[in-house]
């Protein structure tokens, strides 16, 4: 039996996929399983993979229709034969002794994590899930682990992204089937849900002060398209939040599901209405921020949560919102994802 399966979702990632696979295949630990799944690509993802499937016997090929990637992931994981389980995105690529790394720190966790790569746009450098100031055991605190996940600066959020990725660690089979854990059906976060799940069971976490993964920023990430339907998508997610919380009831929680969702509604003004691809006109665009933050009582949440959760521009964005400065807001968006596109 192979001691990991590397588990890859592939989504119309021709231009990165190769790399991706070779990265995996040339680990300095061979005995591995590599599992792709092909989530219904309409490039040329497929055919790159067949052939990789074609060459080495430890790559696994399979094909779905469009289902997304919670689905893909979820039947890597009971495809996966492995005592150890691996996710990396079609579109990232790994150190070549990354998996060692991770292997031989492992021990008798649950789930052993490196720091990471960012290579934005062609440019590298390091990054770590933590602030640096944080003490060791304040990681292993589960209220710190999840509101890290969630984004929250008073829990050691920084950088571009938190601990509720799927990537950059290890997971032990055993200890996911133990306590049924997939990834949840949603369009956002269902891998920040499948970690604050883990987190919830009091797994036994590791931590690494290594680079374990190059994560690739691309212009084209799903953080920057327009989703005019972002409002429905923010509530499937704090639904999915509320059920998790509901089985601590911790009056901390209750704020980080409060911090969570104030962080939605500035995601929903800047992927639904101040996107450059939004064809409302400008009136009725600053109309409908002011009934979203009218009907999710923005300035009561705001009010509720503490300022030491937010990064100060998330904050600032806030208040202007809330004290109905639309505007400013709504331009700063705009102009950003203008000069994306």
């Amino acid at each position: 039996m192979p001691k990991i399966s590397v588990i890859i979702p592939a989504y119309n990632v021709e231009a990165y996929i190769s790399q991706c696979i070779e990265s995996v295949m040339d680990q300095t630990i061979q005995d591995i399983e590599i599992i792709i799944i092909n989530d219904g690509s309409t490039d040329n993802t497929g055919k790159l993979c067949k052939k990789y499937a074609e060459d080495d016997k430890r790559v696994i090929y399979i094909e779905t229709p469009n289902q997304g990637v919670a689905a893909a992931r979820n039947m890597g994981i009971e495809k996966a034969l492995s005592e150890w389980l691996c996710f990396v995105d079609g579109d990232d690529y790994l150190p070549e002794n990354s998996l060692e790394i991770l292997l031989v720190n492992a021990g008798d966790s649950d789930m052993v994590i490196g720091n990471y790569y960012l290579d934005k746009y062609g440019r590298v450098h390091r990054e770590k899930f933590f602030s640096e100031e944080i003490r060791n055991q304040e990681k292993h605190d589960k209220t710190y682990l999840i509101g890290n996940a969630l984004g929250s600066v008073r829990h050691g959020a920084k950088g571009c992204t938190n601990i509720g990725v799927p990537w950059g660690r290890l997971y032990r089979s055993e200890t996911i089937s133990k306590w049924g854990g997939v990834f949840p059906p949603l369009k956002r976060m269902q891998d920040t849900m499948f970690n604050i799940s883990l987190f919830l069971h009091d797994a036994k976490i590791m931590f690494v002060d290594r680079e374990v993964y190059y994560y690739r920023m691309a212009e084209t990430s799903a953080c920057h398209a327009y989703r005019p339907d972002f409002d429905i998508i923010a509530q499937s997610v704090l639904a999915e939040l509320r059920h998790l919380i509901e089985q601590i009831g911790d009056a901390e929680f209750e704020e980080l599901y409060g911090f969570k969702k104030v962080l939605l509604i500035l995601e929903t003004v800047k992927l639904s209405y101040a996107h450059p691809q939004c064809q409302l006109r400008l009136k009725e665009k600053i109309e409908a921020i002011d009934i979203l933050c009218c009907d999710m009582k923005l300035t009561d949440l705001i009010r509720l949560c503490s300022k030491d959760l937010f990064k100060r521009k998330q904050y600032l964005l806030l208040w202007l919102l809330a004290h109905k400065h639309y505007m400013p807001v709504y331009f700063l968006y705009h102009n950003k994802m203008k000069m994306r596109l």
